[in-house]
């Protein structure tokens, strides 16, 4: 019977100095009708809502209750503030005031079972525990911390295998940054029971820290719970949160709708922030608009604060629905408050939520900036009710009339505020889809404006190669028809006989080699002597219309001047036989040439000596060196005495062996001989034979 819930907190005077802090802490639960029964009646009695155990439910400390000494057990029964048949919904809040001490920093959560049976879990029986972490520490700024809230209408229906995306509406006081994460069951701290992510929701799933929720059903009529942390943070390089308050739901999974999702309007945009003065009603017409024409729209479902009062669910024509909520804010719900709605049609589709922000505050508060402000004028009347916004009139059979007017005002809200949209959301959604197609279409365009430029180049140089073929070929033939002419015309030197052979064959070789490829339908290519060879076959053969403006027919005009100033062939050759009959006249004939080449020669003869004299002067040169070389005969005796010289130094060996013989025989009788001196005589007597054979040789 649990579907989801919040819990906030707030100062009853951020300003407050001391040591006693008193806080306003809020319970919001959402639970399941009509086993959880609620109705207009109990709404404006502020009747408790019954079920079997609820009167025992209790907000517990279960984190750090060490620094909670001024923390006591809240009970969780609340009144009744909205019910919705169709969404088969009711919602109880209350509000109790705490009085902490300045250092307390601890966290309560309300922990129980029965949640609503879940598509994830085989369990008959899930438990839930929805978690607030509480801190009175003062801020940076010497305030004491408003928590932020978040409300959502349970459940929220999306549609089988699409990813969806919604904005969870938050809101903060002080003007914080706001971030989401999902709960967790860590530490300790059990922020979500059997409902943690990821096991209660399907894969895929992602919460963004700016508090968007993309989510994708798996099955038709699979229910999911998102649990999810909501924390404020002094700015957005902050890691330490000021607090962390719950918010909790259900997610419906039902078949992608057929017709367009119905809306939710009011005089006030999405997200509006209005200010409004304890002690003054506010009436606020809301109206649900259907775009299918096979389903009505059954209810207006809300999530408000205490004392909220429905009228009457009203169709105005056939696609329109409107109900009034009437609001008188008291001295209590001084703060932010915020309302949230939502339609279903008979096709069980939802609209998306919208949502009004109000700030409560008395006759001294300050209003929102730039914003909306409510004024009321009642009058009594027997006839009509008429509520009148900027752009909404009805009127139903009443005793009171009200009027709702609006005002802008340029006062700053007071502590600040911050809202989120989902018109942020969709605006990035729509960026990223268009991003790509916006490069894609650019990427094409880039292909086929380089395709087209190719295509466009590539047909100019074809054009540019045919219009130089058929130039080069005129120009060719024009040439040709040039130097036959001069040729034919007149006698020849010499010399310019001699030529002909060679210019016609340097005609023909300009001429056919760069011939161009003629297409000739039904004829035969044209051969050498079939082409007109005539001075004018230029400007026959040149059209006139596709090449005025060519390149090449600017550079033809131009050369047809050069071509007339040049001088023809024949003086060209005339010309340079008489610069060649002048170089051999300055050249002697060949006879000349020779004679002083012989002169030349018969001096360099004379210079030289007869051969006679050459070889008498050899002679005597090699006389002079014979004769200061001596006669064979005296070098020889010369050589001879030398040799005796020698020989004389040298001992006869009749000597050598004679005083060898005696050193041998003063040996041989020492004492200390053995009796081998008979080996040694017969050894001697050897040695002198063998002396005497050397001697004798």
């Amino acid at each position: 019977h649990f579907n989801g819930g919040a819990i906030t907190f707030r100062p009853v005077n951020a300003s407050a100095t001391g040591s006693v802090v008193s806080l306003i802490i809020t319970q919001t639960y959402d639970w399941t009708y009509p086993l959880v029964n609620c109705d207009n009646t109990m709404i404006a009695a502020q009747t408790l809502l019954t079920y079997s155990g609820m009167s025992s439910y209790q907000l517990v400390c279960i984190a750090n209750c060490n620094t909670s000494s001024g923390y006591t057990t809240l009970m969780v029964q609340s009144p009744c503030t909205d019910f919705s048949v169709y969404l088969q919904t009711t919602i109880g809040q209350r509000s109790d005031i705490v009085n902490l001490e300045s250092t307390d920093h601890f966290t309560v959560a309300f922990q129980s079972s029965a949640y609503y049976a879940l598509s994830l879990y085989s369990a008959p029986v899930l438990s839930w525990s929805i978690a607030c972490t509480i801190n009175v520490l003062l801020r940076p700024d010497g305030t004491i911390n408003t928590s932020p809230t978040a409300n959502i209408v349970s459940y929220i229906n999306i549609p089988l295998n699409i990813f969806y995306t919604f904005q969870i509406p938050v809101a903060d006081e002080d003007d914080d940054d706001v971030r989401c994460r999902f709960s967790t069951s860590t530490g300790g701290v059990d922020e979500c029971g059997h409902v943690c992510y990821p096991a209660a929701l399907p894969t895929g799933t992602v919460l963004y820290p700016n508090c968007t929720l993309v989510i994708k059903g798996k099955n038709l009529y699979d229910y999911y719970a998102v649990a999810i942390q909501v924390e404020d943070y002094l700015d957005s390089t902050s890691t330490t949160a000021f607090s962390s308050v719950p918010v909790q739901f259900l997610v419906y999974v039902i078949q992608e709708p057929s017709c367009p999702s119905p809306t939710v309007f009011s005089s006030f945009t999405t997200d509006a922030c209005i200010s409004v003065q304890v002690g003054q009603t506010l009436v606020i017409p809301l109206f649900a608009e259907s775009y299918c024409s096979t389903a009505d729209i059954t209810d207006i479902g809300t999530l408000s604060f205490p004392i909220v009062l429905k009228g009457s669910f009203i169709q105005l024509n056939s696609t329109v629905w409107t109900v009034n909520l009437t609001y008188t804010p008291t001295a209590s719900e001084i703060g932010l408050q915020i309302l949230c709605a939502i339609a279903i049609d008979t096709a069980y589709t939802q609209s998306s939520q919208y949502c009004l922000t109000f700030i409560i505050g008395d006759t001294n508060s300050l209003y929102c900036q730039a914003d909306t402000t409510s004024t009321l004028t009642t009058s009594t009347s027997t006839s009509t009710e008429t509520t009148t916004s900027t752009s909404t009139t009805s009127t139903s059979t009443t005793s009171t009339s009200t009027t709702l007017t609006s005002t802008t005002s340029t006062s700053p809200i007071p502590q600040g505020y911050r809202k989120s949209s989902t018109d942020s959301v969709n605006l990035a959604l729509l960026l990223g889809l268009l991003l790509p197609l916006l490069a894609l279409l650019a990427l094409c365009c880039c292909g086929l404006y380089c395709l087209f430029k190719y295509c466009w180049l590539r047909r100019l140089r074809h054009k540019n190669e045919e219009d130089n073929r058929l130039y080069r070929s005129q120009y060719i033939s024009n040439k040709r028809a040039h130097s036959i002419d001069s040729l034919a015309s007149g006698s020849l030197s010499p010399f310019e006989s001699n030529s002909t052979v060679s210019t016609s064959l340097w005609t023909s070789a300009l001429t056919y080699p760069s011939t161009p490829n003629w297409n000739y339908s039904g004829q035969s290519k044209p051969t050498r002597d079939s082409i007109p060879l005539t001075p004018h076959h230029q400007s026959t053969q040149l059209p006139n219309a596709p090449y005025n403006s060519s390149i090449l027919r600017r550079a033809f005009s131009q050369q047809q001047p050069r071509l007339s100033n040049a001088e023809a062939p024949t003086s060209i050759l005339e010309r340079a036989h008489s610069q060649q009959q002048k170089r051999l006249s300055n050249v002697g004939s060949p006879t000349s040439i020779l004679e002083r080449a012989h002169s030349q020669q018969q001096k360099r003869l004379s210079n030289v000596g007869s051969p006679t004299s050459v070889l008498e002067r050899a002679h005597s040169q090699q006389q002079k060196r014979l004769s200061n070389i001596g006669s064979p005969t005296s070098i020889l005796e010369r050589a001879h005495s030398q040799q005796q010289k020698r020989l004389s130094n040298i001992e006869s060996p009749t000597s050598i062996l004679e005083r060898a013989h005696s050193q041998q025989l003063s040996r041989i009788t020492s004492p200390n001989r053995t009796e081998n001196d008979s080996i040694l005589s017969s050894a001697y007597s050897q040695q002198v034979r063998k002396s005497t054979t050397k001697i004798a040789w």
